[in-house]
């Protein structure tokens, strides 16, 4: 990506196992800052599953640097290249000035929904 990811908000906990403030969910944006302007494209929501086999951190010992890595291992290539091309395709519009006009801050929205793959059911099969 050519921005920075960014967490958004609030992030979302449960309690699983006895084990509370667990992150569940994280909602973040890309922001890309350019010389006369600065995009941020909104729409990343991210879910993690708790592992108890994994290190575990204590909600007030984040940062925000660890839940964007998180966020960022979770991508599938399919997700990142999503992403990579909405923000290309964006800065290149936003790049011409004439277009643009005097707007110095943009926001945009964005949603990657994965494509499911598709297959004969087993039984018609033949």
């Amino acid at each position: 990506m050519i921005g920075q990811i960014k967490i958004e908000g609030e992030l979302k906990t449960q309690t699983v196992n006895g084990v509370a403030n667990i992150v569940s969910q994280a909602h973040w944006f890309i922001e890309t800052v350019r010389s006369n302007y600065t995009l941020k494209i909104h729409g990343g929501v991210c879910d993690f599953n708790y592992n108890p086999d994994n290190p575990f951190i204590e909600y007030a010992s984040l940062d925000e640097a660890t839940v964007v890595g998180w966020v960022t291992s979770t991508m599938t290539a399919a997700e990142s290249e999503y992403w990579n091309t909405l923000e290309t395709k964006e800065l290149e519009y936003l790049d011409d000035d004439e277009r643009r006009g005097a707007a110095t801050a943009i926001e945009c929205f964005g949603e990657y929904k994965p494509t499911p793959a598709t297959q004969a059911a087993p039984w018609a099969a033949e």
